[in-house]
């Protein structure tokens, strides 16, 4: 493990003294929580250069695009149904 910089990152998020005690076993909690962090950080490195896409946390908040900012064609593209799906016809109608 010496050399592989887990430490280090660990430090990022814990105190330093709280990766000594996630390094050796003895906060089992943490570590598991550190180490899911770090799992999680390098799928996205991975699959982001795969895909050559940049990782959302680098992006600029130009690049992001949310639903709010949806435009009124696109907008009324999703909220109107061509055909009525089974779920939004009434199985019961009123007599």
């Amino acid at each position: 493990m010496a050399g592989s910089g887990l430490k280090e990152l660990l430090e990022i998020v814990y105190a330093s003294n709280a990766v000594t005690h996630i390094l050796s076993g003895k906060a089992v909690q943490r570590a598991l929580r550190g180490l899911l962090l770090v799992d999680s950080a390098l799928n996205t490195m991975l699959v982001s250069k795969e895909f050559n896409v940049k990782p959302l946390c680098l992006r600029n908040k130009a690049e992001h695009k949310h639903a709010n900012e949806l435009s009124a064609e696109q907008l009324q593209i999703i909220s109107k149904p061509e055909n009525p799906t089974p779920s939004s016809v009434n199985p019961y109608p009123q007599s």
